[in-house]
């Protein structure tokens, strides 16, 4: 697996005045099942340099359909 480091090195030599990188940060909140914010994300775009999203979910599954329903509003 590449590192992170190697990840950004191709990320910016694709990168271009025109071609700009969009970076989003995302926070798995591991939560119970009783919790009320389970099944729900949060995105704060406010006093950050870069958006942040956050997951709350029980479950791995959980966390892979919640990033699945927040994708598609991202592009």
């Amino acid at each position: 697996m590449p590192t992170l480091k190697e990840r950004l090195t191709r990320l910016e030599a694709k990168t271009t005045a025109t071609t700009p990188i969009d970076i989003e940060f995302h926070i798995v909140s591991v939560v119970t099942s009783e919790d009320e914010r389970r099944g729900t994300w949060y995105r704060n775009t406010e006093y950050l340099p870069y958006p942040c999203t956050t997951f709350y979910a029980a479950s791995v599954a959980e966390f892979e359909a919640l990033r699945d329903q927040h994708a598609p509003g991202l592009f």
